[in-house]
């Protein structure tokens, strides 16, 4: 997220250039997800992000999670 608010997570820079795009890497319902792609000047560290939409719920449903979400207390029926 540092990315998306001006700075390298990586550096620290405050270079940072953005170009919205396509992923074509995966195709979700047929068509490749909207991105924007973030640079950093200063050390080259890329962070590419798909936007919200129905893509990333696509994503969400039909892909395994590297990490399960922790369940939260109120979420367990008791």
């Amino acid at each position: 997220m540092a990315m998306q608010k001006g700075t390298c997570p990586e550096c620290g820079s405050k270079e940072i250039y953005i170009r919205n795009g396509w992923f074509n890497n995966i195709i979700v319902m047929f068509m490749p997800p909207k991105t924007q792609v973030y640079i950093c000047g200063n050390c080259g560290y890329v962070a590419e992000f798909i936007e919200q939409g129905s893509h990333l719920d696509h994503i969400k449903k039909n892909w395994k999670p590297l990490n399960k979400p922790d369940k939260r207390k109120n979420d367990q029926r008791e």
